[in-house]
């Protein structure tokens, strides 16, 4: 009974997790889209901004697929454990996957809004 209200917790924790990336992304949308709209068609190299967005984006797709891949690798034993061992693997392999994404956004938000409220 204590494995399947741990699941339960984790699940719960990893949608408020959702939930919150979800949150800071618009939240870094919303501070970065002045500047990307003051750059449109502009000619010449890209901003240090937009050089970060783009970069630190592929770097935490990388570290998801790299951390989800090493908790799948763990898929297989579990199965044999029965369905609520499987399923915390499962679980297992979305916060993995996950979890540099929603690092990187939650960072990025505080970055950003601690540079707006400096006026820069």
């Amino acid at each position: 009974m204590n494995d399947i209200l741990e699941l339960n917790r984790r699940a719960t924790r990893f949608c408020w997790t959702l939930f919150e990336a979800q949150a800071h992304a618009w939240t870094v949308i919303g501070f970065r889209m002045p500047g990307l709209a003051l750059s449109a068609g502009q000619v010449g190299a890209p901003s240090a901004e937009s050089r970060m967005m783009v970069d630190e984006k592929v770097l935490a797709a990388q570290q998801g697929l790299a951390a989800g891949s090493r908790a799948a690798a763990s898929l297989g034993a579990a199965a044999g454990l029965g369905p609520i061992a499987f399923a915390s693997a499962m679980l297992g392999v979305m916060e993995a996957t996950a979890g540099p994404g929603h690092r990187k956004v939650r960072s990025n938000a505080r970055r950003l809004s601690k540079k707006a409220s400096r006026g820069g």
